[in-house]
């Protein structure tokens, strides 16, 4: 299996966002999945979006985040992380790949 990890940027609550995931073999090589699925948590752990299926047609796929799934969750923090959690299979060839991101709570933008 391979696991990569990747940041992405930071962005504002209740906003729309684009994750383009990529999905590669062990040795970099770009890979078309047969199946996948991904799933968004909050930094404590909780399911932000429960386990989603998706089906991948090339070696890149966009999953748009919804901005109800960008609301802030605890209003006395400035940011929150999320991290979503990709998963896929090609075959005998399986992935994990995790992204994480910030969400800016608008409350504290002066």
């Amino acid at each position: 299996m391979s696991e990569r990890n990747t940041a992405l940027e930071l962005i504002k609550e209740e906003n729309t966002a684009t994750l383009q995931v990529s999905f590669a073999d062990e040795d970099g090589g770009a890979v078309t999945p047969s199946s996948g699925t991904y799933q968004i948590d909050d930094e404590s752990g909780q399911s932000v979006k429960a386990e989603t299926g998706i089906s991948p047609s090339a070696a890149t796929h966009n999953i748009t985040i919804t901005g109800a799934e960008n609301a802030i969750i605890c209003d006395d923090k400035a940011y929150e992380t999320r991290t979503v959690t990709v998963t896929w299979t090609n075959g005998t060839i399986t992935g994990k790949d995790i992204y994480q991101y910030q969400v800016q709570n608008l409350k504290y933008v002066t």
